[in-house]
């Protein structure tokens, strides 16, 4: 059975207003499989498990306390993946780098269900549009990511 266009733009609405846009973490918890993975594909990064995947959503409100995701389209692919297209931004800062940019970007989701659950959460973006949003036009994500971790 196909998941529906209703149930889809439910559960993808669900993470991008309530979660980013309003910034409640809650939904975590009630919608995110306790095996759950979220991956950010531009920067490499996985998260696995409720706890994990918290942190990164917490991190990433941290260094951008004024983040928002707009959702633009949902589409239902069969009866558990939907793909999610939206627009996110905020000002990005880290006053141990001296950075403060703003950025607003297009971007992707991919969403495996497991029932009502999520269990798979992949996202797409450009991560050299983030970057020169931010200040680092030419930098690679390594390099970014090393002077993050102070290396």
């Amino acid at each position: 059975m196909k998941l529906s266009k209703e149930r889809a733009w439910d559960i993808a609405f669900r993470i991008a207003d309530e979660m980013w846009t309003k910034h409640d973490a809650s939904v975590i918890d009630t919608l995110f499989a306790k095996d759950a993975i979220y991956r950010d594909i531009a920067f490499g990064f996985t998260f696995e498990g409720r706890e994990q995947v918290h942190g990164y959503v917490r991190d990433v409100l941290n260094t951008m306390n004024d983040f928002f995701e707009e959702l633009i389209d949902v589409l239902p692919i069969n009866d558990n993946v939907l793909v999610a297209r939206w627009v996110y931004g905020g000002t990005f800062r880290n006053a141990k780098l001296g950075l403060e940019g703003k950025v607003r970007l297009p971007g992707t989701s991919v969403i495996t269900l497991r029932g009502d659950e999520v269990v798979i959460h992949d996202d797409y973006y450009s991560a050299a549009e983030f970057l020169d949003g931010i200040g680092k036009k030419g930098y690679s994500v390594q390099r970014f990511l090393a002077e993050m971790s102070g290396k």
